[in-house]
């Protein structure tokens, strides 16, 4: 048996390195990966935006269950409405 697993809002990572600190703005993002995962706010004008998904398989046999998972990270710090700085992380487990 096996079944999919899935979390978070799927978004497109080629877009990650058409990020440019101190120019990339909220609606840049908003229009390469849709809308944050979570989004927020630090202070008046200072937010935390992050994107995540995971995907993966479990699969199921007799004595054992397997998992298979890939995610993937985006965290982005904004100042007036522009990205201040950022991390993108990507990661691939079988447990």
């Amino acid at each position: 048996y096996s079944a999919p697993i899935k979390h978070g809002n799927e978004f497109d990572v080629v877009y990650v390195r058409h990020i440019v600190k101190g120019e990339t703005t909220k609606t840049q993002l908003i229009k390469w990966f849709g809308q944050p995962f979570s989004k927020n706010t630090i202070s008046g004008n200072e937010e935390k935006w992050i994107y995540t998904y995971t995907q993966g398989e479990a699969k199921s046999g007799l004595l054992s269950t397997d998992i298979d998972m890939q995610t993937s990270v985006l965290d982005l710090y904004l100042k007036e409405d522009v990205v201040i700085n950022y991390t993108y992380n990507e990661t691939k487990d079988a447990l």
